[in-house]
């Protein structure tokens, strides 16, 4: 039997980043801007489907695989003679890069990575002048050599892989930071599923379409629906324990997917229903900046259950996902002990919901 549901929130999780790629900045009243593209981390081991998936989004077209971890290969470079060199981050301008192993770079290499990712601009100096000045650059990227420094401005979104996450070092707790955190881990019967092709990730249709909608559109977010972010969230993390380095970093997050869906809908502005839309994706993202992690079942019940917000039996989720009673039980068992859901007992029946914030 189909999975249909499999995987439907990373999925969903892994479309706003796709379609974030063109999008302008956020905009708030007080005049502070951020960029609009959602930038992911997934965490799992080795041999869970990570590369397949990125291989089927630069198949769909919709991103570019990292292929060299060098930092000429990264943001490119300039030669003395003043020939610029494009690197995989301008050949991704516009698009998502696909970065599958983030512990292969080096301490300069994720030192400029990391200022792309949050700001889009690097610069570095070199062991030359470079006279007279030289550009390259289009309505995405713009690259350039001035005296003894090469500089880089791209825009484009990220989605980086990790077989693991310990945040020993700075650039850990750097790289976590500007990113949506996504973790998982396998058991051994999602290892069986994978090598007979029953995992896989599924993405959404017209993706290229509403990245083009998205294009460079900026998003304004009122002190109001920032407020209400606020009160949600911090309701939301009761029961995580999460750094309050990663706070206002996780809010950020949940407010550009509320940016995109409002833009999607043709509002120049972030719109409170759209806020009470993102901050479902919360209970996920602070597992992850908590070290929790889900097997990819317990994220296809969990799934299950999110698109069924008026509540679900076991019996439901079984013929949703195909999966044994013993392997759901199991799994609603971890969910509520990891708070992402609650469970109401409605006569003889047990009904599983999606844990909400701030409706009554």
């Amino acid at each position: 039997m189909e999975n249909k549901y499999l995987y439907s929130v990373i999925a969903k999780i892994i479309e706003y980043s796709l379609v974030s790629a063109k999008m302008g900045e956020l905009r708030t009243e007080k005049g502070y801007k951020t960029r609009g593209q959602l930038n992911v981390l997934l965490i799992s081991s080795f041999g869970s489907g990570k590369s397949a998936l990125f291989k089927q989004i630069e198949k769909e077209e919709l991103g570019l695989r990292l292929t060299d971890y060098t930092m000429p290969g990264l943001i490119g470079t300039i030669r003395p003679s003043g020939r610029i060199v494009r690197g995989f981050v301008v050949h991704a301008r516009g698009s998502t890069l696909l970065i599958d192993e983030f512990q292969k770079f080096g301490k300069k290499e994720k030192d400029a990575l990391l200022s792309i990712m949050e700001d889009h601009f690097y610069r570095k100096p070199l062991g030359f002048n470079v006279e007279p000045p030289v550009e390259d650059f289009d309505e995405f990227h713009r690259l350039r050599g001035t005296e003894n420094y090469f500089e880089i401005w791209s825009r484009l979104s990220f989605i980086v892989g990790c077989m693991y996450f310990r945040r020993k070092t700075v650039d850990d707790y750097a790289l976590l930071s500007r990113c949506y955190p996504i973790a998982l881990t396998m058991s051994e019967d999602d290892a069986f599923d994978l090598f007979l092709g029953k995992t896989r990730f599924r993405l959404g249709r017209h993706l290229k379409l509403k990245r083009e909608e998205l294009a460079h559109r900026d998003i304004f977010v009122s002190e109001k629906v920032q407020r209400l972010m606020s009160e949600l969230y911090k309701e939301t993390m009761e029961g995580f324990r999460v750094e309050s380095g990663f706070i206002a970093r996780g809010l950020w997050d949940l407010t550009r997917i509320a940016a995109i869906e409002s833009g999607l809908k043709g509002y120049d502005e972030v719109q409170e229903e759209e806020i009470y839309e993102a901050i479902k994706y919360a209970p996920i993202q602070l597992l992850g900046y908590s070290r929790g992690q889900l097997t990819m079942k317990q994220m296809d019940i969990y799934s299950v259950i999110c698109d069924n917000p008026d509540g679900i039996t076991p019996s439901k989720i079984r013929e949703a996902t195909g999966l044994p009673e013993s392997t759901i039980m199991k799994g609603l068992k971890e969910l509520q002990n990891l708070k992402l859901i609650e469970v109401v007992q409605v006569g003889k029946n047990t009904i599983y919901y999606p844990k909400t914030f701030g409706i009554e």
